[in-house]
C-alpha cells in the first residue's frame, strides 16, 4: 500500500472514530429540561445594556397582579392592573411620569376612560355605568366646561 493510500485510510479511520465519540457523547448529553409552569411574584424584562423595561408582578400590596412598561430613562410609560377588589386599571404615562390616559373598570361594571393634563388633573371624562348610562365631562383647571347629559 503507498503512502498516499494509508493516509485515506487513516484518516477514514479517525472520522469513524470521532463520528462515534460524539455519537456517545450526544447520547449521553441530557436535555435541558422545558419547565410547564414558572412560578415567581416578579419578572423583569430587560434591554440589551441590561436596564429594566418590563416588570409582571404582584403589586405592593402582594395581591394585585400587573404589568408595566418603563422607557429607556427608566419612567413608567404604560400599566395594566387588577386590583384585590376585582376592578382593573390601564394607564398610559407621559414622558415626564405624569399620568395621561386612564381606562377603569370598576367591579360592579361600571366604566371610566379619564385624560389628564400634564399636571394629572382630569380634563375628560367618559363614563358608562354599570346601568349602561354614559355621561361626559369636560373640564378646565377649576371647574366644569360641558356636561352630558
Amino acid at each position: 500500500m503507498g503512502k498516499a493510500r494509508w493516509a485515506v485510510v487513516v484518516t477514514a479511520v479517525c472520522l469513524v472514530v470521532a463520528a462515534v465519540a460524539v455519537a456517545y457523547v450526544a447520547g449521553k448529553a441530557k436535555a435541558v429540561p422545558v419547565q410547564e409552569v414558572v412560578r415567581a411574584k416578579r419578572f423583569e424584562l430587560v434591554d440589551a445594556k441590561g436596564a429594566v423595561r418590563g416588570v409582571i408582578s404582584m403589586g405592593e400590596d402582594a395581591r394585585s397582579p400587573g404589568v408595566a412598561f418603563l422607557d429607556a430613562k427608566g419612567k413608567r410609560r404604560a400599566e395594566l392592573t387588577t386590583k384585590s377588589d376585582g376592578s382593573s386599571l390601564l394607564a398610559l404615562h407621559d414622558k415626564s411620569g405624569w399620568v395621561r390616559l386612564t381606562l377603569t373598570q370598576l367591579t360592579e361594571g361600571t366604566a371610566f376612560l379619564t385624560l389628564h393634563d400634564e399636571e394629572n388633573r382630569i380634563r375628560v371624562l367618559l363614563e358608562v355605568a354599570s346601568d349602561g348610562n354614559p355621561t361626559l365631562v369636560m373640564l378646565d383647571k377649576e371647574k366644569v366646561l360641558w356636561q352630558a347629559p
